[in-house]
């Protein structure tokens, strides 16, 4: 059962399974950073797509009659810390993880630009980080900080740095954050260029051609 069940609207991402590391990313979003009630709702689930892939539901077993909000934010929660003590690595694809070793290289980049870099370029190219972003609603930078620190595991302090207007990731316009507007996170948080993520995701390329 479901208010609206909402189809995967990315154009880069053919949608089949969640990734481990986007679902671990998407819990985050739900339990950490207390937005359950926006896929949780009174009448059913906001994305019954959603919920499935996270492990809320299947298509099976979900019923107007088992459909009880209380047990299955005790679910989530259950299921968030599971995540957590996954002692398998939940990774970026070796593809992403290639070109942003070689922009680290280049630019001289910190451990926090790079996870930086890596979130958002998945943000512009999965459907689930997309929805999951979407329920914050229209952000201020200082919640993008705040943000990214619980979904990333970063000290908040280490965002901001990261972020700043001075920083390595703004200077060389590899990452940088709207701060005239209240947007959505995805709208927030810009990319060198419109190509860039999908160029980041689909193969190994060299520096030069990434900036």
């Amino acid at each position: 059962m479901s208010l609206m069940l909402l189809q995967p609207r990315s154009s880069t991402q053919a949608v089949n399974e969640i990734t481990p590391i986007v679902r671990l990313w998407v819990l985050r979003f739900l339990v950490p950073l207390n937005l359950h009630s926006k896929l949780i709702k009174k009448e059913g689930f906001s994305n019954d797509f959603i919920a499935e892939k996270i492990g809320l539901t299947t298509q099976q077993n979900m019923s107007e009659e088992s459909y009880d909000p209380t047990k299955l934010r005790a679910k989530l929660r259950k299921l968030h810390q599971e995540a957590e003590s996954d002692l398998t690595p939940a990774t970026i694809s070796e593809c992403l993880a290639k070109n942003i070793e070689r922009l680290h290289k280049l630019a001289n980049l910190s451990e926090i630009d790079c996870r930086i870099i890596g979130f958002t370029v998945m943000l512009q190219t999965d459907y689930f980080l997309q929805e999951a972003s979407d329920w914050l609603g229209s952000i201020t930078s200082t919640k993008i900080a705040n943000a990214l620190s619980v979904v990333l595991g970063l000290a908040e302090s280490e965002v901001r740095a990261s972020l700043k207007g001075k920083s390595i990731l703004a200077r060389s316009g590899l990452v940088s954050v709207d701060r005239q507007h209240m947007e959505p996170m995805r709208h927030k948080l810009h990319l060198l260029s419109d190509s860039f993520a999908d160029n980041m995701i689909s193969s190994e390329i060299e520096p030069m051609e990434l900036i």
